[in-house]
């Protein structure tokens, strides 16, 4: 190993296949330090055993040169107290996603936050996982410095870690270039999911702060005052609010036959779904970035999303905006993009904002704060 070596910890969602928000951003990141030629480690805790296995799937061959296997240490009470040289070795820099260790030797430890949804939410988690989130956020104070995925972030940092604003660097999230609409195959994807018919999209997981049960209620009243021939795809893991958005959307009149929750969607399915998409309908309360809403503007689709969190910050002018909260607002943005004016402008809108955010922008303010 030599001076200047990086080691990442809490990088596992990068070894899985099919990745969501995080294992994206990691992905792009690891990415950029192969281009760069900057040397680093990705850290595997040596409990985690299934993360281990990970590592031997053949999707995972390039990464494998740089795994390194760290010493038996859970996240307990504990681990506050274990120092970052015992448990993977000495490196002068860690960047550390959901982990975070004291240390003997100086060094720089940086802290890779995506959002405080355990701190804002923890009606959300259960109570081990919560007591890990607290642990991990508890320790945070051992960190040289903060990456934010958003001005959001950053303040939900300052706010609940009180953490000094000028030790948080903001880097943006990007876009993966597949879901740019002139880069798209038109072949439709082999799937179940009727692509033909018109509907509005939401992509993610179903947990309460995504709010997804005002989004069935927005688009119910939508039905109700324009008797509109649509349909409302919501793609995702038939997890957490499942059951009962489901038993909602099923004793409505207006909504019964209307909604379909597609499950879990390939990529393939997802960049057709959003490229067919009448819009995104994202209101979610609280995201620490929101990538759907790029995603979407990239593949020419219009978005109605919250005017709060993140999404404002990350939509600007270019998509409408509603108040999550109210019903009657939500309805109202979709009635807004039946008028082909008004669909064209933020379609456009969304094509030039969305250029604003690229992983090679990111990628690139990454080499550099690591680099020091």
């Amino acid at each position: 190993m030599s001076f200047g070596e990086i080691c990442l910890i809490g990088f596992e969602s990068l070894l899985v296949k099919n990745k969501t928000g995080v294992g994206v951003c990691q992905n792009q990141v690891v990415k950029a330090l192969i281009k760069q030629n900057i040397k680093f480690k990705i850290a595997i805790a040596g409990w985690d055993t299934n993360t281990r296995q990970l590592i031997t799937k053949p999707y995972n061959a390039w990464l494998r040169d740089h795994i390194v296997i760290g010493r038996e240490f859970g996240i307990s009470e504990k681990s506050e107290k274990v120092p970052v040289e015992l448990v993977y070795g000495y490196y002068p820099v860690f960047l550390m996603n959901d982990r975070m260790y004291p240390s003997i030797l100086p060094c720089r430890k940086i802290a890779w936050v995506h959002d405080m949804m355990s701190m804002i939410y923890p009606q959300n988690y259960t109570e081990d996982s919560l007591r890990q989130h607290q642990i991990l956020f508890h320790n945070a104070k051992h960190a040289t410095g903060f990456i934010a995925t958003s001005k959001t972030t950053k303040r939900d940092i300052v706010k609940y870690l009180h953490i000094p604003p000028e030790k948080i660097t903001v880097i943006y999230n990007g876009v993966e270039d597949k879901f740019y609409s002139n880069t798209q195959d038109s072949a439709m994807p082999q799937s179940e999911i009727d692509f033909d018919q018109p509907y509005y999209l939401y992509i993610g997981d179903m947990r309460k702060n995504k709010n997804l049960i005002n989004a069935l209620k927005g688009f119910e009243r939508y039905l109700l005052q324009t008797n509109a021939d649509c349909y409302f795809y919501i793609a995702g893991n038939k997890k957490h609010e499942y059951a009962s958005l489901k038993k909602y959307a099923e004793h409505s009149e207006q909504l019964k036959n209307r909604v379909v929750f597609c499950g879990y969607v390939t990529e393939e399915e997802k960049m057709t779904l959003y490229r067919k998409a009448k819009a995104l309908l994202f209101v979610s309360e609280y995201e620490g970035f929101g990538i759907p809403i790029l995603e979407a503007m990239a593949s020419g689709t219009p978005v109605v999303t919250s005017d709060c969190s993140s999404m404002k910050e990350i939509a600007g002018n270019a998509a409408v905006l509603v108040n999550p909260h109210n019903v009657a607002a939500i309805a109202d943005g979709l009635k807004m993009l039946d008028d082909e004016h008004i669909l064209k402008a933020y379609i456009a809108r969304g094509t030039d904002r969305v250029k604003k955010f690229t992983w090679e922008r990111a990628a690139g303010k990454f080499c550099r704060l690591l680099e020091g």
